[in-house]
């Protein structure tokens, strides 16, 4: 019963912060993250509750104070970089140097603001004697730098997820992953999270570590911060709690953060009053103080602003837990700093590099240039070699050069960085699409249905950066006809994930005031699902955007459908959506592009886009489907309508790219409700595009054709 009492006790210390500190400031997400973990896995514990008895034991004993300690504690680092898809929350080397230069400053009592800490903590300020070194020997025995460059979705509202796309052995490797976003926090920002070291496996597993986002990582580059984020985190790999862990408590050697040299605290606060003091216990069991003192804000391990130390009882609880779990003992051993390449003497050698890059734009029109950045890692290049297919100049030796591409197509670019200790290429695919300044389109009313696979495959582009789930043609529900465009986002997709669905070009200077409409069908999962649809348009060939139309989360599910299985639509679920761009209505090459960013809610459908004169065309009332097919046509192609109603005047005729008719099929003909079949030859016109425009007692619709 004891174990079962102490057990329920540990749980709840998590939990009940976790529900009382659901404010904006709540930075640090370790407690809840950790409650969280225990729910699932309620074995933990047992785990836990071992381990801390051969910690609290060792505490007892001052381990690490009374020159009871072994020599001073390497650490061996992997920073795991994990940049969005499209190359964002990208840090440099040097900034990744910085934020283990500030760990090392804080863990070793180098930090010149201890001037700072109140007279009555200096005596207790420690030299926690831990240094942190990058490895320069990777899992599989290769030369590193110690910093891993990942390009993954999972670098938005990060969670434990994110620790797959990149991981090294934790019980070698401390590692750390910096990512652009953390999710959870309750309404806070989330800056940093890390776990305990009480997991199965020695105390540490695959997820133990800390995530940080990037901009509070070291003191240079993107970073908003001093860089304590990650002393805080590395603080709870350690084995620390928050000094207001729990409240006031009460003897402080099992109470509150189970440190008796940092007075307790009633809550977390976030300023830097160096007069606050929130508990009068402090002398409540074997502590440090014989009176009440003021709160220890300026403790690494508080929420205040103002952090400039640990204490002697902090450094003696994380040598402690180092001493007592198999995991960290490994990860410190003599025989790993060895296999890392972390042990004196430590001489990080030359690696060679693993070649990447970034260009600024992936879609333009004949003519335009792309510039090409090196992102070369894991050792600096000094040399680079690029070649790029279809572009002027078709190779360069520059280290970021640009390239202008005057011809349309789809082409590669590839890089070969190196230095002396030895070389590697990269290529990318389909880097950049150049498209004609002349649009393909021409004309005075424009539809797509998605009816036709090879229209689809020809005309619309689809940007898939992670290679994951992406719009495609599906039969599973539209809002007329048998096709709809949709993206599986009910399973499969990651927060962040952005998939594009680019249209073809247009030129609307034939459509005085043109509008967009389409259709889109859309459920959550649940009510706090953020999936977000945006539409953009582009006057130069897709080189830059402008938003048009923007809907997100409950916004987004104007119908209020919450369902948690794989949604799809029903007929009374399509929502009309309407696109103003009258701005446009001169521009010669528009494209249109929907966006859709997941927060993993359920699937969408998007189906009947018209750009046309809002008062000139109008929605089909009588049709209930148009198929034309084969198209593209050789010999003949046929027309099929399904008609939900009598028509009094049926026109249907064939035109060429301008609009001149080609061929009248049927002209002022009454049909009745039912389903029609035109057969349309031609085999004797030119290969090239044409249109059919069927009108419907004076309701227009114009179908694109190929002739091959």
């Amino acid at each position: 019963m004891k174990k079962f009492i102490l057990s329920v006790l540990f749980l709840s210390n998590f939990v009940s912060f976790s529900q009382n500190n659901l404010r904006t400031g709540n930075w640090c997400y370790t407690d809840e993250y950790n409650a969280e973990l225990l729910r699932k896995h309620p074995e933990i514990i047992e785990n836990y509750e071992m381990i801390e008895a051969q910690v609290r034991a060792l505490q007892e004993q001052g381990y690490g104070l009374n020159g009871n300690q072994e020599a001073s504690i390497i650490i061996p680092v992997v920073v795991h970089v994990i940049m969005d898809e499209d190359g964002s929350g990208y840090i440099d080397e040097t900034q990744v140097q910085s934020g283990i230069d500030v760990l090392n400053r804080d863990f070793q009592k180098l930090n010149a603001d201890t001037v700072n800490v109140h007279s009555i903590f200096k005596p207790l300020i420690a030299n926690v004697d831990i240094e942190f070194r990058l490895a320069t020997i990777d899992p599989n025995g290769n030369c590193t730098n110690g910093i891993v460059y990942v390009k993954s979705s999972k670098t938005n509202n990060a969670d434990d997820g994110v620790k797959s796309v990149s991981y090294w052995n934790s019980q070698k490797y401390f590692n750390v992953w910096l990512v652009k976003s953390i999710g959870g926090g309750n309404g806070g920002t989330v800056l940093g999270y890390a776990q305990f070291p009480y997991s199965w496996g020695g105390g540490i597993n695959n997820t133990y570590g800390l995530v940080v986002r990037q901009d509070y990582w070291g003191t240079t580059g993107t970073s908003n911060g001093d860089g304590r984020t990650a002393t805080h985190e590395v603080g709870h790999c350690l084995g620390l709690y928050h000094t207001f862990q729990s409240g006031c408590g009460g003897n402080c050697s099992t109470s509150g953060d189970q440190v008796c040299d940092t007075p307790p605290a009633a809550q977390d606060t976030y300023g830097c009053d160096m007069n606050q003091n929130t508990c009068s216990n402090d002398a409540s069991g074997p502590s440090a103080f014989s009176t009440d003192v003021v709160d220890m804000i300026e403790n690494y391990m508080s929420y205040d602003a103002c952090q400039y130390m640990f204490t002697l009882g902090q450094k003696s609880r994380m040598l402690s837990a180092i001493s007592s779990i198999s995991g960290l003992q490994n990860l410190t051993s003599s025989p790993n700093l060895a296999a890392t390449g972390t042990a004196d003497p430590y001489n990080p050698p030359l690696c060679a590099p693993k070649a990447d890059f970034i260009w600024n734009y992936d879609m333009i029109c004949e003519g335009a240039s792309v510039d090409y950045t090196d992102r070369s890692w894991n050792g600096d290049a000094t040399a680079w070699n690029w070649t790029f297919p279809g572009g002027t100049p078709s190779s360069s030796t520059q280290q970021n050069p640009t390239i202008t591409y005057n011809t349309a197509g789809s082409y590669d670019a590839t890089l070969n960085a190196s230095n002396s200790a030895g070389s590697d290429t990269k290529t990318y695919t389909n880097v950049v699409y150049v498209s004609s300044a002349n649009a393909q389109y021409s004309n005075w009313f424009y539809k797509e249905d998605f009816e036709d696979a090879n229209t689809v495959a020809s005309d619309w582009i689809i940007q898939n950066p992670s290679g994951y789930r992406t719009w495609i043609q599906t039969s599973l529900a539209s809002a007329t006809g048998g096709y709809s465009m949709m993206i599986n986002n009910y399973s499969g997709t990651s927060v962040g994930e952005t998939d594009a669905l680019i249209s073809p070009s247009y030129d609307l200077s034939q459509v005085p005031s043109p509008q967009l409409t389409f259709k889109y069908a859309y459920a959550q999962k649940n009510s706090s699902n953020d999936d977000w649809l945006k539409v953009y348009i582009s006057t130069n060939c897709g080189k830059t955007w402008n938003l048009r139309f923007s809907k997100k989360g409950s916004q987004l599910n104007a119908n209020n459908i919450i369902q948690n299985s794989n949604y799809v639509p029903a007929t009374g679920d399509w929502i009309d959506a309407t696109v103003y761009i009258s701005a446009y209505a001169s521009a010669s090459n528009v494209r249109v592009k929907f966006e859709f960013i997941s927060d993993q809610g359920n699937n969408i459908y998007i189906d009947d886009i018209n750009i046309a004169n809002p008062n000139s065309v109008q929605e089909f009332s009588a049709l209930s489907s148009l198929q034309l097919y084969p198209n593209p046509a050789k010999e003949q192609t046929t027309l099929k309508l399904d008609l939900n109603k009598k028509v009094d005047n049926a026109e249907i005729v064939l035109l060429d790219v301008v609009g001149k008719k080609v061929a009248d099929i049927t002209n002022g003909n009454k049909i009745v409700k039912g389903n029609y079949t035109f057969t349309i030859e031609t085999v004797n016109l030119p290969a090239g595009i044409y249109f059919v425009q069927v009108t419907l007692d004076g309701e227009k619709v114009i179908k694109k054709l190929m002739v091959q």
